[in-house]
């Protein structure tokens, strides 16, 4: 789970160096995606996530390790950005500083509740799988 930018490098850098490790055949594209990664690596931390009890965690461990992934990224994205790109985030209508993570992966559509203390530390509360309207 990508708690700091030091351990998601850490962790995107392990699933390459497995899948280099079992398909030799796509190094081209590692190196590309090795390069690309690097680069977010030096960004600089904007915010911290922690988690509210287990909920989040729970929620997360449920998941196929495909989504786990695409959750590590949208995370990784709202710790590093300067500006949360509205794709992944939206104020709550109605509440008074309550958020929602979106994580949109294949045809399943996330959202992870969250808050903002002092700006700099995001609060995860829960997570669920968004039903088709």
């Amino acid at each position: 789970m990508c708690h700091s930018m030091g351990h998601c490098c850490k962790n995107y850098f392990i699933k390459i160096t497995k899948y280099h490790d079992r398909f030799s055949t796509n190094f081209i594209y590692l190196s590309l995606k090795c390069s690309i990664i690097s680069q977010l690596c030096k960004m600089e931390q904007q915010r911290k996530l922690i988690f509210f009890k287990n909920y989040f965690q729970d929620f997360f461990d449920s998941l196929p390790v495909k989504f786990q992934d695409k959750i590590d990224y949208v995370l990784f994205l709202v710790t590093v950005a300067n500006q949360i790109p509205a794709k992944f985030f939206e104020h709550i209508a109605g509440t008074d500083g309550l958020y929602a993570i979106r994580i949109e992966f294949e045809s399943n559509i996330y959202r992870i509740f969250c808050c903002f203390d002092q700006g700099k530390l995001v609060v995860l509360f829960n997570g669920f799988q968004k039903k088709s309207q």
